[in-house]
């Protein structure tokens, strides 16, 4: 027996959506998606590897009690540099810094780990959480920045303008995957039948349109998450009709819903 759904039962039925994060991170918002009617495609546009040397990441490790807090500004920095301080032996040390994040995730990732980050107001950028330490901390207070090879500098120049130096330590490096003959197939896809393309990262944002026709990236509905990404986006040509007010993936496939929903 077929079971006929409605509209509001599944408000995203019919729609198909792509989802640009790699497979093991995307799970959770593409079942939130799924479970509204949505079908999820899969084009994870950006790969995520370790950095070419450790030595400067290391090296803060030894000098950790010089510093006044850990800042993070994404999930990745927080799994790449707590794995390289388990390697390292250093996780006790670690564990006693103060830690700042910019947004939901991070903070989670932080949680899971079982610590506590400090208690600031909810910030989505680096700018707003660079400008609330600046607040709370004193000149000379020295901070450990660990990233990825594209952040911003944001933090650094507010913090060190502000007379709190920052050492800035790569710990994870962004990359496009190998283009080969399975996400050329994909894109076609993607090209032929999506109504809406979901994005977490400036980066991610930047290697698809290199892919993407120029058809596709001005047609295609465009969420994101973060007003950095959706600044790229918008400069791409890209159509961005939502900007996640919450960084998490139930919220963000909230906020798809109730855009289709309207």
């Amino acid at each position: 027996m077929n079971t006929i759904h409605t509209a509001e039962e599944l408000p995203l039925l019919n729609k198909t959506i792509v989802v640009t994060r790699g497979k093991n991170q995307a799970k959770e918002f593409s079942e939130f998606l799924e479970r509204f009617g949505a079908r999820v495609l899969l084009y994870p546009a950006v790969e995520i590897v370790e950095p070419q040397s450790w030595n400067e990441c290391d090296s803060a490790f030894y000098a950790i009690a010089n510093y006044s807090g850990i800042i993070f500004t994404s999930a990745n920095a927080v799994e790449y540099f707590f794995r390289r301080a388990e390697d390292q032996r250093v996780m006790e040390q670690v564990g006693r810094c103060r830690m700042f994040v910019v947004g939901e995730i991070t903070k989670r990732e932080i949680e899971m780990r079982g610590m506590k980050p400090e208690e600031l107001p909810v910030t989505f950028s680096a700018e707003q959480l660079a400008n609330d330490i600046v607040k709370i901390s004193t000149a000379g207070e020295r901070f450990l920045f660990p990233k990825g090879n594209l952040a911003k500098s944001d933090i650094e120049a507010i913090l060190t303008s502000h007379g709190r130096p920052v050492d800035a330590v790569t710990v994870y490096c962004t990359q496009e995957p190998r283009y080969d003959e399975s996400r050329k197939a994909m894109m076609k896809t993607i090209e032929e039948k999506t109504d809406m393309m979901t994005f977490f990262s400036p980066s991610s944002v930047a290697h698809v349109i290199r892919r993407a026709s120029q058809q596709c990236i001005k047609k295609v509905d465009v969420a994101v998450i973060g007003e950095t990404t959706a600044v790229t986006a918008r400069h791409a040509g890209m159509n961005v009709v939502l900007v996640a007010p919450h960084s998490t993936a139930e919220a963000f496939a909230e906020a798809i819903r109730q855009y289709y929903s309207t």
